[in-house]
């Protein structure tokens, strides 16, 4: 039988433990049954999940068990006559094993950001991973730092600062490229350490179904996830995981009916949005129902507003004024001159030679690589991707960050380009690129901000270019005598800023 999330519970303890490595015996199989039910909702946890019920079933399939009978001792028959009497065996005493008690586990509504790091950390440690991991798991810690949602003062700040460090330094010391295969050192007291610190939270069985229903808001393949989420819900109370007691009993009882109608009856019309929102179960669940869908693709598939089907493509006001967009708050002389932009973004810088345009930009890449943790590509087409003048600019401005990269031209691969944040085009000129080729390229990658630089004419009065450029931009700014301004900007910044070289 294969083993599955659905079955490895019950299959596990069949097999032989003799037979599994290290890393599928019964320690790792226990944190496994622990963030079972956390699927769904963490990247790095369902890719340990994942990877381990691969492995599992890789060594099971290959593996012939073969199960002797026990052998029969064998009995001796008394002689005749012998005058000898056996010496009764003395028995040993038996020590009394001291129960050792199982550490509180504090059932919340949500865990804590920093335990749920921390158990992030706990799941690639010791263990192979490639560089793309190790930097998605850091890229998670630095934009906790950078909002403010872990402190110096935080009570966890220690373990954070370590794991970051460990990531930090595990991504640097390693050769190659983002495929490149490396192991997170850490020693066993101090994974048992964290694995302890992790485990001191738990988020509630009802919070974690309300935040299953949530997520099937506006995905098509709802009505079997549905059905598999009815099933889940009835087990748990069955097995008194939850009661009439616990706190959100009728939020549960809502979504039972809601769910037994749809799988049972084909009824959707109480599995919209609105009434989630009505009944605050996102707010319980601390997501946004419109979040997985940006272009609210996918809400016809179950919606009707006020008893109106909506087609493909045409939504309500009120769909739209409810919608939660990306917002990237910049701060310091990026706040002041841009203002917060929603992602994805398209701004337009141009000067003339000399003005500190490309310094600019370096900079701005810096902060969006270290401060954000975006994924950023710098086209340095007029300098050379790799050259000297890059390195002098990279070391002199401390632009050696992680998740920033550099190139000569702008990549062709689609699935890297799939995976960039933020691409800076040093320049466009240099490039031959014109406003159509950038319109096509935003198509192609819809989900990709664009920063992109145009030289000036002599006169210093525009930039070299047809019109359309300015008119595509959500922003365009001027870059000259070493500061810089918006000409038109839709974020609302309008300070003018110098450049820091």
């Amino acid at each position: 039988m294969k083993i599955t999330r659905a079955n490895i519970s019950r299959e596990y303890p069949k097999i032989n433990q003799s037979i599994l490595p290290k890393t599928l015996k019964k320690d790792e199989f226990s944190f496994l049954q622990e963030n079972l039910d956390l699927y769904g909702e963490d990247e790095t946890i369902d890719e340990f999940i994942d990877t381990f019920i691969s492995n599992l079933n890789e060594i099971v399939e290959a593996t012939t068990v073969v199960v002797h009978a026990p052998k029969k001792r064998k009995t001796t028959k008394k002689q005749v006559g012998s005058k000898t009497k056996p010496t009764p065996k003395t028995r040993k005493k038996r020590t009394p094993k001291t129960k050792q008690s199982k550490p509180f586990v504090k059932e919340v509504g949500d865990v804590d950001l920093q335990l749920k790091l921390i158990k992030s950390f706990t799941l690639l440690a010791n263990k192979e991973k490639t560089k793309k991991q190790i930097l998605n798991l850091y890229k998670r810690f630095e934009k906790a730092a950078v909002e403010l949602k872990v402190r110096k003062t935080s009570a966890h700040a220690k373990n954070i600062m370590y794991a970051a460090e460990k990531l930090k330094s595990t991504y640097n010391e390693t050769r190659g490229g983002l495929d490149a295969v490396a192991t997170l050192s850490v020693s066993p007291a101090k994974l048992n350490e964290l694995k302890r610190l992790a485990a001191q939270e738990r988020q509630m069985d009802s919070v974690r179904f309300i935040k299953r229903y949530v997520g099937l808001i506006g995905k098509p393949e709802s009505a079997g996830a549905a059905e598999r989420l009815l099933n889940s819900i009835e087990k748990a109370i069955e097995q008194g995981k939850i009661t009439k007691r616990d706190l959100f009993w009728d939020k549960i009882e809502h979504i039972r009916e809601v769910l037994d109608n749809m799988v049972h009856y084909s009824i959707y019309e109480q599995f919209t949005p609105e009434e989630v929102s009505l009944r605050g179960l996102d707010r319980i669940a601390g997501v946004s129902v419109k979040k997985k869908s940006k272009n609210l693709a996918g809400l016809d598939t179950f919606q009707s507003t006020k008893g109106r089907y909506l087609p493909q493509g045409v939504y309500s006001a009120n769909e739209i004024a409810n919608t939660h967009f990306e917002v990237l708050k910049l701060t310091a002389d990026w706040g002041r001159a841009i203002g917060s932009v929603s992602l994805p973004f398209h701004l337009l810088f141009w000067g003339e030679k000399g003005s500190g345009k490309s310094t600019l930009l370096f900079n701005f890449a810096k902060y969006l690589a270290k401060s954000h943790g975006l994924k950023v590509v710098y086209v340095a087409k007029e300098e050379g991707g790799s050259s000297m003048t890059v390195k002098e600019k990279i070391l002199r401005l401390s632009a050696d960050v992680p998740n920033l990269f550099f190139s000569e031209n702008i990549p062709t691969d689609a699935n890297f380009m799939k995976s960039v944040d933020v691409l800076i085009i040093d320049s466009v000129n240099s490039l031959a690129l014109s406003s159509g080729d950038l319109e096509k390229m935003k198509d192609r990658y819809p989900k990709l901000s664009t920063v992109a630089l145009l030289m000036a004419y002599k006169s210093g009065d525009t930039y070299k270019g047809d019109s359309d450029f300015g008119h595509n931009a959500q922003a365009v700014f001027k870059v000259a005598n070493g500061k810089w301004k918006a000409e038109k900007n839709r974020f609302g910044g309008s300070e003018e800023v110098e450049v820091k070289f």
